[in-house]
């Protein structure tokens, strides 16, 4: 308990990374009721919105997948918080997404259609959240001085 209080008090936290996939039948990027878990899609995470992309075998084996509820765990991360916690899924053949594909947070929701019954929507990618990421550091590091 006491090492618990401690770890609390030095702003150290363990962070799970976990997900949820659908298949977004109307396209709309929400979870809606009548809409069925996606089994088998490779999910995985990283402390950047630029970790690579994991080796096929990682994404075949029990715990790269979602499965049959849809559901992905990543466990439990030690010394982060949430906002350490990127997660991305991969888009299956014959899909894409009506989500953003990276959240960078401990939980993630993720929505394919299949490509016939969706128009292309605008998600944000890794790339998308590297640009934001290196524009709020400039600011922050201009409002304090450090811009060069």
């Amino acid at each position: 308990m006491l090492v618990f209080m401690l770890t609390a008090c030095d702003g150290v936290h363990d962070a799970g990374a976990d997900a949820n996939v659908w298949e977004d039948t109307n396209c709309n990027g929400q979870l809606d009721e009548d809409e069925p878990p996606l089994e088998g899609i490779c999910i995985w995470h990283g402390n950047r919105a630029d970790s690579l992309v994991p080796y096929s075998e990682y994404c075949t084996s029990k715990g790269g997948q979602t499965n049959n509820k849809g559901r992905w765990s990543g466990g439990l991360l030690w010394n982060r918080k949430c906002t350490d916690v990127y997660i991305f899924v991969e888009i299956p053949d014959g899909f894409r997404p009506t989500t953003d594909v990276v959240v960078n947070d401990c939980f993630a929701e993720f929505g394919l259609a299949k490509m016939s019954n969706c128009p292309e929507i605008s998600i944000r990618t890794p790339s998308d959240l590297i640009a934001q990421q290196k524009r709020d550091q400039v600011t922050f590091m201009g409002q304090r001085g450090f811009e060069g």
